[in-house]
């Protein structure tokens, strides 16, 4: 039987804190990298490299959160993993949705600059791998269609819900990863009686 020095229903109460409060500081990393780059300039802000610190640094919160859940008790059940993996997610995500949507409403011309920017990306890396002329005009046409609707409310509504299911899918993985059963036997009860 697992000896707890707290009660099961406090300890998952500090695991959910813990989270929360890493989900926090995701959330304000991911704010403070997002002004420093909009302060960089469009170029900067639609960088590959910028994407994918943003697809990075939610990850490395997600396992600080984790690890962190697990180091109260030394183990943790895939569940219990799960739910403190996904609760610091799903703050990262929210807080980074709601900094960019205001942002762009903030900045009226910036769902412009983004759109511009992201069509002439798109088209020089199509040009760059040698894609037909006629694959380019459709390809630059559906992104001058779809890019606006990705600044409306429900636009960012869409994307966040398809972010926190790729999410939720990366805290199963961290959250098997991290997991850590008690020990069967306990030190009680090694002990033989002759």
């Amino acid at each position: 039987m697992q000896t707890y020095i707290f009660a099961p229903n406090a300890i998952n109460h500090n695991m959910n804190q813990k989270s929360i409060t890493i989900g926090m500081y995701g959330g304000l990393a991911a704010i403070t990298i997002g002004l420093i780059t909009y302060f960089g300039g469009i170029e900067l802000m639609t960088s590959w490299w910028v994407l994918g610190i943003f697809m990075f640094l939610p990850i490395v919160f997600m396992i600080w959160a984790g690890r962190a859940a697990r180091n109260i008790t030394g183990f943790i059940s895939l569940r219990d993993a799960f739910i403190s993996v996904f609760i610091a997610a799903v703050i990262i995500s929210f807080m980074n949705a709601v900094y960019g949507f205001a942002l762009v409403k903030i900045d009226g011309e910036l769902e412009q600059k983004i759109t511009d920017q992201m069509i002439y990306k798109t088209e020089s890396l199509m040009e760059w791998a040698n894609t037909p002329d006629s694959e380019i005009d459709k390809r630059i046409a559906q992104l001058e269609k779809d890019m606006p609707g990705e600044f409306s409310l429900i636009g960012q509504l869409k994307s966040l819900l398809f972010r926190l299911v790729r999410l939720a899918i990366i805290s199963i993985v961290i959250a098997a990863i991290i997991k850590k059963n008690p020990p069967v036997f306990t030190p009680d009860s090694e002990i033989i009686d002759n």
